[in-house]
């Protein structure tokens, strides 16, 4: 299957350069994330509940599904496909769909890429990019950000990579720029996000397309460098308290702690206290 390959990379003020993941997308419109840059022998994978409007509420839990898998070949990634089919791959992986279509073990079934979420789609947490493989010449496939164009503080040790898809029609809004291509976005807080465009083969109206942002931000993932993967969520329902829950699967290395589990949650899903996340009677926007 036709696939255009891309790689993430930042370029640091003193001009060296590191590559910081590498997404995939297929001629069907499916997409492809991988951290193959970190020199990780284990990745912890899990399947875990979260909850939109009190991210700490659940982050505490024991995981649906829990695997170590050692990484040497740098093989592991996430998948999410048209249909909505979420799933961890790699050699040893337990995942995949059962005899009726469900999905087994670090699997889920969230949206499909017909409608996408208007938010993130996925998430990557990296702290101490340093620490990631260098990336030694330019490629005309390199997402590049640059350092000297983001504001960092002292304390911003990190970074988040956020991934947007994008229905084919979008293409309209896609436009050129000296970074390359490029889109805006309205991000729920009203601020405009200029996101890096990574088309899918063939290029053309009907396939759809990922945009990504980066910004800096401080992260503790338990050790002196490591990231972590937050896949699109699946199988959403309220509690009882009437608060919207879903399914998520996380990628990491080193494992993460309770305490650095809560904060990647509090990262990838905002509080929110409007629908759908709470019931709309609930609601106080529907006051």
């Amino acid at each position: 299957m036709p696939t255009n390959r891309y790689t993430v990379v930042l370029e640091e003020t003193n001009g060296e350069r590191y590559k910081l993941c590498r997404v995939l997308l297929t001629s069907d419109g499916s997409y492809m994330v991988t951290c193959p840059y970190h020199q990780s022998e284990k990745v912890y994978l899990s399947k875990m509940v979260v909850n939109y409007k009190n991210p700490r509420k659940r982050a505490a839990d024991p995981p649906i599904e829990y695997a170590i898998q050692e990484d040497d070949q740098h093989r592991i990634k996430l998948s999410h496909h048209p249909d909505g089919f979420v799933q961890f791959s790699g050699e040893g992986i337990v995942s995949g769909r059962n005899e009726d279509g469900s999905p087994k073990g670090l699997g889920l079934k969230s949206w499909p890429l017909t409608t996408p979420t208007a938010g993130p789609a996925c998430g990557i947490s990296i702290q101490t990019p340093t620490a990631f493989k260098r990336a030694e010449k330019p490629s005309s496939t390199d997402v590049l950000f640059r350092a000297a164009d983001l504001y960092r503080t002292d304390h911003d040790n990190g970074l988040i990579v956020e991934m947007y898809y994008f229905p084919g029609l979008w293409r309209r809004f896609v436009r050129p720029s000296p970074r390359g291509p490029v889109i805006s976005l309205r991000h729920p807080s009203g601020s405009i996000l200029e996101l890096r465009v990574c088309m899918s083969p063939p290029n053309n109206w009907k396939i759809g397309f990922l945009g990504i942002d980066l910004w800096p931000c401080p992260i503790s993932l338990g050790g002196e460098s490591g990231f972590a993967i937050s896949s699109p969520t699946g199988n959403l329902k309220y509690d009882d308290d009437e608060e919207l829950e879903a399914e998520a699967l996380f990628a990491a290395y080193p494992a993460l702690k309770d305490d650095v589990a809560q904060g990647m949650v509090n990262l990838a899903f905002r509080p929110r206290d409007d629908p759908p996340y709470v019931k709309e009677e609930d609601s106080p926007s529907a006051e």
